[in-house]
């Protein structure tokens, strides 16, 4: 199988380790946990396709994250003596390339979706959406396009489609 068919899956071993702040990572010790995680799937992956993978997420891909390199002192048993291992970790500590906060654009047109959605009183099918509008802050409007008590209407889609008519019209 290609190595770059678990490429999700090694960032997302990737983001797990580089967030971790209580353990240094050198480029070696990643290659070394992401091929320990990947065991199961029979796959393994190089030192240098883990060089590749922080590359595309510093540089080329839509994450673009600020990582952090640095010297720690480190027993080398091998040579028997001190060396400098060269660490890797997210300089911000809460960073994970999965839980992006939205930019203000998307929280705008959020909020304005639930605004619009809240106009629809009354309908079982949008009762859901209440909390989540709660969640957001967004404010109740006053002025509903169609507010139903009982939907009488339940049960039947001729309201989806008098609605679909009257956008249309309405354009």
């Amino acid at each position: 199988m290609p190595t770059n068919k678990n490429a999700m899956t090694r960032y997302k071993i990737l983001d797990e380790l580089l967030s971790n702040q209580y353990h240094d990572y050198s480029l070696n010790d990643l290659t070394e946990e992401v091929n320990h995680r990947l065991e199961e799937c029979g796959q393994s992956v190089s030192r240098r396709m883990i060089e590749k993978d922080i590359h595309y997420l510093e540089y080329e891909g839509p994450f673009q994250v600020l990582i952090k390199r640095y010297s720690k002192p480190a027993y080398d048993y091998d040579k028997q003596k001190t060396v400098s291992k060269q660490c890797l970790r997210y300089e911000d500590p809460k960073f994970s390339i999965f839980s992006k906060t939205l930019t203000d654009d998307e929280e705008y047109l959020i909020g304005e979706t639930l605004s619009l959605l809240g106009q629809f009183d009354g309908l079982p099918n949008l009762d859901a959406l209440e909390g989540l509008r709660c969640g957001w802050g967004v404010k109740r409007n006053d002025r509903n396009i169609i507010s139903f008590t009982k939907n009488p209407l339940e049960g039947t889609r001729v309201f989806g489609e008098l609605f679909t008519v009257m956008r249309r019209n309405g354009r």
